[in-house]
């Protein structure tokens, strides 16, 4: 599944025992269930939808902004919206979880909104990353994802305080900080790395939850980010994402307030609890 945010949504909802997560690229029988839920949208998905036996619904994860965006690096901007308009004209797709509340309430009689899962790990203790240390940047590299402002922002967070960064961004050669620029990481990697940073950058342009600022938290790492992420407080937010002097700004506030990660983690907990009750209540109400 090209869709990293939805198969992630769909693996924690069946590590919480909401669902059975089926991958279509794993030769497996495929149970038709009385509800099936597909992620996102997909030509494959037209094998299965010859079946009329389950009501069939759909996963949207994109926000309007999101698919505003999707698909203009490789020329086919507008993509997204397409696809949309396909399921909602479909006759046989009786249902779209959207996982924007805004989209749920522009196309009601196909949709309804409910928050993502999220499993919730046992908390491991932390050591405090020393100064300077590192912040951190993981992200695709699209234009939701805001990363030239973010990189230029970690430029001045070097500059100002010796911080260095940890991504998976390219350079750019207008920029110079001591960067260590990683390919695809394994997983017990890719969580060492995010778990020492003291902080970890998430200004986008769009998004509609955020699984990395997620598993950054629960790392007890903070995050800064944008209103487009619901789950953050105040402080971690940024209103300025197109100005890398803000964000550094705020970066910096961050940095300097004490048990900023756990803090977020907790907050972060709270939220999943109250999402799992109200995504299994929505489910109960299909």
């Amino acid at each position: 599944m090209p869709f990293p945010g939805v198969r992630r949504a769909l693996q924690e909802g069946a590590h919480l025992g909401l669902w059975r997560h089926i991958e279509l690229d794993k030769p497996q029988q495929i149970p038709l269930n009385d509800i099936m839920l597909l992620g996102a949208w997909h030509p494959q998905y037209e094998q299965l939808l010859v079946a009329r036996k389950p009501r069939w619904g759909v996963l949207w994860t994109s926000s309007p902004g999101e698919m505003d965006m999707a698909g203009a690096e490789i020329g086919q901007r507008g993509v997204e919206v397409e696809y949309l308009h396909r399921i909602l004209q479909d006759p046989r797709i009786s249902f779209i979880w959207f996982g924007d509340p805004a989209l749920a309430q522009m196309f009601p009689d196909k949709g309804f909104y409910a928050p993502y899962p999220l499993h919730i790990p046992p908390s491991a203790p932390r050591e405090e990353p020393q100064p300077p240390g590192y912040a951190t940047l993981f992200c695709p590299n699209t234009l939701k994802k805001n990363t030239f402002s973010q990189l230029l922002a970690a430029q001045i967070l070097h500059d100002q305080m010796g911080l260095s960064l940890e991504t998976n961004i390219p350079i750019s050669w207008l920029i110079s900080l001591p960067a260590q620029v990683h390919g695809w990481l394994p997983d017990r990697e890719y969580q060492r790395v995010l778990g020492g940073s003291r902080l970890n950058l998430c200004c986008s342009w769009a998004e509609t939850f955020s699984f990395q600022a997620a598993e950054a938290a629960l790392l007890g790492v903070p995050s800064l980010g944008t209103r487009t992420i619901p789950w953050l407080p105040e402080w971690a937010i940024c209103d300025e994402p197109n100005s890398p002097t803000a964000i550094a700004a705020q970066a910096r506030d961050i940095l300097e307030r004490p048990h900023a990660g756990e803090e977020l983690r907790t907050r972060l907990v709270e939220w999943a609890e109250r999402a799992s009750g109200e995504l299994a209540r929505a489910i109960q109400a299909l």
